[in-house]
């Protein structure tokens, strides 16, 4: 596993100055140690506006001389840990950026003592730890922060999501409403959309994420992320129409944003537009080195019936989600003949610096089960990841899947009921459901059910659809 390293200006921190401090009992010397400020890199692609660009460097380096002058300034250290949040959201070097990021608040946190600062820095820590997928750490971070301060929405933002991805679904809810009810914009919004989405409210999911984005300004990451969500709300329900006009509008609004190129490539394959879809990818790995976008990359070149391509594709995938590339604009590691080196797909998480690691079992269970045959390495990732967060929907659909497709049906049925729990009326999850239901013998209740998840919509994309069309095909005749 590659070992990473921040490269760093190294500002002295007189910790003499702080309260509690003995400032007769140690020499100037031993009173000095060091904080090292990470350094903001070069991007190495036009992502997002000039004036967006300018502005995050600007803040960068007003943090940093702020520090040169009073390495005791908490303030700055706050905005400098926000500049690298932001850039990690932006650019995709989640790797480095969150761990600078880790590096500042971790600092702040071992040495401050004033409520204010130590609120916002957990906040911003229990941001990190989501993205991470370190789901009970995010948690316990935003419970420790809203002991601070009960009356900001942004820790009810950490709130939601830690308990959204533990299974915590009633808890999230009460955190939501609180959220929207401090602040209604575009965090809370986006946040009341996902709830209402796995509570079978596909409508008002649909409501919630147009008021999202509305709430926020156009071009700016955050408003183009909801966009596209609001796009992809829109293809689940087999309205490809919709779904491509807003993410054509994020991409108009937000030049070369990959993530809008992701959501329109994957259109373009469901349509037959082989050739298309791969340009968009390619354009959009070009300026983000992610993992969804070279799985997205596979699935093309899997209905190429290019195997070489689709195996090189996956391979990178497999690399950029464990860790074992950092997710710069590099090129990707090839051997002497030009093939890119397999990886052992064990391994749920992997270390970003600092003791702090990003937990990947959910993501690496997906990939094995939609590209490979090897259920056994998906479903050690996905028992890795159920040990973490038994209750969440998405991980006992995974397994459920997995156990299906193994022939384990007492598995398979234990975890859908735990799939179920919300009422969730997504296409793939319905399949999922008609297919166990006849398997266990209920063919009219499964039926129905797979007719449901069709009529959801007849574009979905996972690996039970041709197993449910088969089923259906067969009872119709």
């Amino acid at each position: 596993m590659n070992k990473f390293r921040i490269g760093s200006i190294v500002i002295t921190l007189l910790i003499a100055s702080l309260p509690g401090c003995d400032q007769g009992s140690r020499s100037i010397e031993e009173e000095q140690p060091k904080i090292e400020i990470p350094k903001l890199q070069d991007r190495e692609a036009a992502i997002g506006s000039n004036e967006e660009m300018d502005m995050i460097r600007s803040r960068y380096n007003e943090s940093v001389e702020a520090i040169k002058k009073n390495p005791n300034n908490i303030e700055a250290q706050l905005k400098l840990a926000e500049v690298f949040i932001a850039e990690g959201r932006i650019i995709g070097l989640y790797v480095y950026n969150y761990n600078a990021a880790l590096q500042i608040l971790d600092g702040i946190l071992d040495r401050e003592t004033k409520q204010e600062s130590r609120f916002s820095a957990l906040v911003m820590k229990g941001m990190v730890k989501l993205s991470l997928h370190q789901f009970k750490d995010a948690l316990q971070t935003g419970q420790q922060a809203v002991q601070l301060n009960s009356q900001n929405s942004g820790v009810y933002g950490v709130l939601v999501d830690a308990n959204v991805e533990l299974g915590n679904y009633d808890e999230a809810v009460k955190m939501s409403d609180k959220m929207v009810s401090i602040r209604p914009d575009l965090r809370s919004y986006s946040r009341i959309s996902y709830l209402r989405e796995i509570h079978g409210e596909v409508k008002g999911a649909i409501e919630a994420m147009d008021m999202a984005v509305k709430a926020g300004f156009p071009g700016q990451e955050q408003t183009e992320w909801c966009r596209i969500n609001l796009g992809k709300l829109y293809e689940k329900t087999g309205d490809l129409e919709n779904a491509e006009m807003h993410y054509r509008i994020a991409l108009k609004q937000r030049e070369n944003y990959p993530f809008a190129l992701h959501a329109l490539a994957n259109l373009e394959r469901k349509k037959g537009n082989l050739q298309e879809a791969e340009k968009m990818l390619k354009l959009a790995c070009g300026f983000i080195q992610d993992a969804s976008f070279y799985e997205g990359l596979t699935s093309v070149y899997r209905d190429m019936k290019q195997d070489e391509l689709r195996e090189r594709a996956l391979q990178k995938a497999l690399r950029l989600m464990k860790g074992l590339e950092s997710g710069t604009h590099g090129h990707e590691h090839e051997d002497d003949h030009g093939h890119s080196r397999g990886e052992d797909a064990h391994g749920h998480s992997h270390k970003i610096g600092h003791g702090h690691t990003h937990e990947v079992g959910l993501e690496m269970a997906r990939l094995l089960l939609s590209f490979t045959e090897d259920y056994e390495k998906a479903l050690e990732n996905a028992l890795h990841e159920y040990d973490i967060r038994p209750n969440n929907i998405e991980v006992n659909q995974v397994l459920a899947t997995i156990y299906l497709k193994t022939g384990k049906l007492e598995e398979a049925n234990t975890h859908l009921n735990k799939a179920q729990a919300t009422n969730c009326q997504n296409a793939d999850l319905l399949c999922l459901a008609g297919l166990i239901h006849i398997e266990n013998g209920n063919t009219e209740e499964g039926t129905k059910l797979l007719k449901q998840s069709f009529e959801t919509d007849p574009f979905q994309d996972h690996i039970l659809v041709e197993q449910g069309k088969r089923k259906l095909e067969s009872f119709d005749s």
